[in-house]
């Protein structure tokens, strides 16, 4: 929520409040990661647990630098929600591979 301030970033529904506008992008950023846990829950044997690793630390690597080169508000809050989905991938597979 820090670095979407700092681009002007208003992922929320009511832009007139900003204290509850905090919260909700904070709840959308949050919330991004779900899709990466169902993702990782429905490919991991079926990828493997090597590329899915992989994969999902080159992607999270280049939106990362997509961030970084956008200036539009609303799109960086939305490559940073998609770093958050993918990334999350990465530490799922993390955890599984440590346990083995």
């Amino acid at each position: 929520p820090t670095m979407l301030k700092k681009f002007g970033t208003k992922l929320c529904w009511s832009p007139e409040d900003k204290q509850a506008c905090l919260y909700q992008s904070s709840l959308l950023v949050a919330s991004s990661s779900i899709p990466g846990n169902i993702l990782t829950i429905l490919c991991v044997d079926l990828v493997g647990r090597n590329r899915l690793l992989a994969g999902s630390m080159v992607a999270s690597s280049l939106l990362a630098v997509v961030a970084s080169q956008l200036h539009d508000g609303n799109t960086v809050g939305i490559v940073f929600c998609a770093f958050n989905g993918i990334s999350v991938i990465g530490w799922n597979v993390l955890d599984v591979l440590s346990t083995e």
